[in-house]
């Protein structure tokens, strides 16, 4: 009788410290996934605080990117431009004014309506319109006589070709910039810059 409770007791010691085991063994994995969904629960509210950010990060890059291109069109349709404003500028000084005189000639009409198409397709650009003299001739005269030549390429392309006066700026030089003082046809001159 003594070895049966003896046996009894181990066998019931033995099913208690397997009771225990099994019980501590439960009690570290619901802390584990306690644990574990703790973690999951800070990851999904860290995921959620940085998606505003993450899209605001977004949203910026994509109007970096945006910018840029636009940037890289305005540059290139500038450039364009500028190329065709001055081979229409080239064009214009082949024909040249008649010594002394303000009158355009017909040829010269022709190419200011390359001009006038150039600003009709671009409505933003602005040009201002600087003429030139050679040092023949009086200061005071060759400024005047500059001065009405610029006038009238603008007045051709406000009158004629219905471009809007604001768009156009006309400056005068008279023989105070010339491109080489003893070659007088290179000295008269018209220059077509961009303003805007």
């Amino acid at each position: 009788m003594k070895k049966s409770v003896i046996t009894v007791l181990i066998l019931f010691f033995s099913i208690s410290i397997c009771v225990a085991q099994n019980l501590q063994d439960a009690i570290r994995q619901q802390q584990q996934q306690e644990a574990q969904q703790r973690q999951a629960a800070e990851e999904q509210k860290r995921r959620e605080a940085q998606a505003p950010e993450e899209r605001k990060r977004r949203e910026a890059q994509e109007i970096v990117k945006k910018n840029v291109i636009r940037v890289e069109v305005i540059r290139d349709t500038v450039l364009d431009n500028v190329q065709q404003l001055a081979e229409i500028e080239k064009s214009f000084n082949a024909v040249q004014f008649a010594q002394g005189r303000s009158e355009l000639k017909d040829e010269a009409k022709f190419v200011l309506h390359d001009l006038a198409r150039l600003l009709t397709s671009h409505p933003e650009m602005k040009v201002r319109i600087i003429d030139h003299t050679s040092r023949e001739g009086a200061e005071d005269v060759n400024q005047r006589l500059s001065e009405a030549r610029a006038k009238a390429t603008v007045d051709f392309l406000v009158k004629e070709r219905n471009i809007d006066p604001s768009r156009l700026e006309f400056k005068g030089a008279g023989s105070s910039q010339p491109i080489d003082p003893d070659q007088l046809d290179i000295n008269r001159r018209t220059e077509f810059v961009v303003i805007e």
